[in-house]
């Protein structure tokens, strides 16, 4: 059965969960390429070297409030993703992506590249493990910045821990990030 594909624009109503999708669909993805493996696995390449700069590029575009280079970044990432059949990265670009077009919507631009980031290295590890790629260097673990040295000791910690679970690629990560959202919408320190 093809994994169902994200669509941009959903009403929030019909809104899909971009964690319900498979990490990966590669069948559907070569047959897109004609089964030709060497094209497939030459973009696939391309796009692992390209994502970590357009996830930085995204990164900083969103902290300078610019919503239509992040919507048009995010559009490209999703159609890369979708093409090389990392269903589920694209479907969190989707999200986001949405979330960059809708005026009532507050974004908080760390936590949507870092969930990119930790689909994507969860995706990459797939694509690792069923021998399309060999492995490549994981990412450095950024550097304290001067905001997280203004953190409360608990908080500092909490953030030292989630740091450590994406390097890890660990789905844990999304859980925490998901409670640090819930309780930064309600007002809460974690």
């Amino acid at each position: 059965t093809p994994a169902p594909r994200p669509e941009a624009h959903a009403p929030s109503s019909t809104r899909l969960d971009p964690d319900a999708f498979p990490l990966l669909d590669v069948a559907r993805a070569k047959e897109r390429m004609g089964n030709e493996h060497a094209l497939y696995v030459r973009m696939l390449e391309r796009f692992a070297e390209e994502l970590p700069q357009r996830l930085h590029e995204l990164q900083e575009v969103l902290q300078g409030q610019d919503l239509q280079t992040a919507t048009r970044l995010l559009h490209a990432v999703k159609g890369e993703a979708g093409t090389l059949g990392a269903v589920q990265l694209a479907a969190h670009a989707t999200e986001a992506e949405n979330q960059c077009q809708a005026t009532d919507t507050q974004l908080d631009a760390q936590v949507l590249v870092t969930r990119l980031q930790t689909v994507w290295a969860c995706t990459l590890d797939a694509i690792v493990a069923g021998g399309l790629l060999p492995a490549l260097p994981k990412p450095q673990e950024p550097a304290a910045s001067d905001a997280s040295e203004h953190l409360p000791a608990a908080d500092h910690e909490k953030l030292h821990t989630l740091l450590a679970l994406l390097a890890a690629s660990d789905l844990k990560a999304l859980e925490l990030m998901d409670a640090w959202r819930i309780a930064g919408a309600s007002g809460q320190r974690w």
